[in-house]
């Protein structure tokens, strides 16, 4: 019982941070920047649990991780597949992605990667969400195409519930207090805006 509940009090002071990666300025490349944003004007989250715009700053991110306990990174991913195609990988299996360029940038997840492991940084507990981007070149306009515009809820619930999972108190705001959130991205597709 004693072991038990010294469990539960470890994964609520786990150190957690959420990084969303990639571009804001070229489409679906800024998509984990997207759904970080959108997670801070939905959800509340305790002092322990960062979010963190990552942006494309790739390596300069490594000081940031190694204070953690746990990251979820979540970006625009090359996984080959059918475009919104979503995949979740998690602690064992991100070594079989190590040696592999899935990143749609120029520095990304798999260098990260190596570099924690090189570094010995690595968190106990790490989770990449990531999404198939259309196979066309990402054009310069800060929106996401409405492909994967329609995704963005998805890839928030299944990053939400993984941190629920980890032991993180994620408290799920009211609608109404949505509007915090910038214009950009509270309507990420572009596309009008009916008001009804």
């Amino acid at each position: 019982m004693a072991r038990m509940m010294q469990n539960e009090r470890d994964s609520h002071n786990m150190k957690t941070a959420v990084i969303g990666i990639g571009n804001l300025l070229y489409q679906d490349e800024g998509v984990g920047v997207h759904v970080v944003n959108n997670m801070m004007a939905r959800y509340g989250f305790p002092p322990e649990c960062t979010i963190i715009d990552g942006g494309t700053k790739g390596l300069e991110l490594l000081p940031m991780i190694e204070e953690q306990d746990a990251i979820i990174m979540v970006d625009a991913v090359d996984f080959g597949e059918k475009p919104g195609f979503i995949k979740v990988i998690e602690d064992q299996d991100m070594k079989a992605y190590l040696d592999l360029k899935f990143s749609v940038h120029q520095i990304g997840i798999p260098d990260m990667l190596f570099a924690m492991e090189f570094k010995g940084i690595k968190p106990p507990k790490i989770c990449l969400v990531g999404i198939q981007p259309p196979p066309e070149e990402f054009e310069m306009e800060p929106k996401l195409t409405p492909l994967i515009a329609g995704k963005l809820d998805e890839l928030i619930k299944l990053t939400v519930e993984r941190l629920r999972k980890w032991g993180v108190h994620v408290e799920t705001r009211k609608p109404e207090d949505y509007s915090e959130l910038p214009p950009e991205y509270r309507h990420v597709s572009g596309d009008p805006i009916e008001n009804n």
